[in-house]
């Protein structure tokens, strides 16, 4: 999920204990619930294909993420959320009618 207001890139805490993710540290976090909570953070390097035709670029973008509880009311599991911290260093161009989003890298 893509989340232009979340100034932190975020992974669901049972993604986090699939992939056998241990935390480095944890952060008080004002999340949805607008109160200060501690989380679990764990450093991975998220990776994004962009694709330009037929050709795929692969980048690899190591950062600390924060492991956060998948939302009960929603209606779709989601396994994270990409964060300000991650769209910076992107260009996006989100195509409402066809529903395309697409990432270029920041120059």
């Amino acid at each position: 999920m893509i989340d232009t207001g979340a100034q932190r890139t975020a992974i669901d805490r049972s993604l986090a204990g699939e992939l056998d993710l241990t935390p480095i540290r944890f952060e008080q976090i004002v999340g949805v619930s607008q109160k200060a909570e501690e989380y679990p953070v764990f450093r991975l390097v998220l990776q994004l294909r962009v694709s330009r035709g037929e050709k795929f670029h692969q980048y690899d973008y190591p950062t600390d993420v924060i492991g956060v509880p998948s939302p009960a009311a929603s209606r779709q599991q989601h396994y994270g959320l990409l964060g300000r911290d991650f769209l910076q260093a992107w260009r996006l161009v989100y195509d409402g009618p066809s529903a395309v989003v697409e990432f270029e890298i920041r120059q």
